[in-house]
């Protein structure tokens, strides 16, 4: 995988400038480029609260699509953002799947993002890399992708998967070890 040339305060894979961009905007559509068909994932309560993704999530507005994708860059394991599907090396995946039916998806869809949140952790040699980040939309809710699969009905880490996070307290207490934060993040200034 291949790393966005965009660094924000110094986090690797974080294109900041992306980010800023699609705040304010509608979410029309979400894309999992993922071999797994239909979405595995955990179910609590009778719905589903993660989904595993093999490869990147795609994020639709009205004006452009945003892309999470894995990257492993030498010894570098983290998140990286890019403005294009046509970008990254997700780009060269074909096996996708319309995220946008799906239950946890469908009650987003049309709503304004209004912010996000980022989780980083410490490469060997000093730099900050990103490992989750949170989409926040209006009516308070909240989706967490990180680097990670799904083990045991909860998230554990994996730097060459996805897994989205629909339940906050599950996002609050998923830490990938040595990070000083949670997948949840702190929220990030645009």
């Amino acid at each position: 995988m291949t790393e966005s040339a965009n660094l924000h305060g110094g986090i690797v894979g974080l294109a900041a400038g992306t980010l800023g961009a699609v705040v304010g905007r509608r979410i029309v559509g979400v894309t999992y480029k993922t071999s797994i068909d239909p979405v595995q994932g955990v179910e609590q309560g009778g719905r589903a609260v993660l989904h595993d993704v093999d490869h990147a999530v795609l994020l639709s507005t009205e004006s452009m699509t945003i892309v999470l994708e894995w990257c492993i860059r030498n010894y570098d394991e983290f998140l990286n953002i890019v403005d294009s599907p046509k970008e990254g090396a997700a780009a060269a995946v074909t096996d996708v799947l319309d995220a946008t039916g799906l239950s946890q998806w469908r009650h987003l869809m049309g709503l304004v993002i209004t912010g996000f949140g980022v989780a980083t952790q410490q490469s060997e040699d000093g730099r900050q890399l990103l490992w989750a980040i949170r989409l926040d939309v209006e009516r308070g809710a909240s989706v967490v992708v990180a680097l990670g699969e799904t083990e045991d009905a909860l998230p554990r880490y994996q730097p060459d998967n996805l897994v989205v996070i629909f339940e906050p307290e599950m996002a609050q207490s998923y830490q990938f070890p040595g990070a000083s934060e949670s997948a949840w993040g702190r929220d990030l200034q645009m």
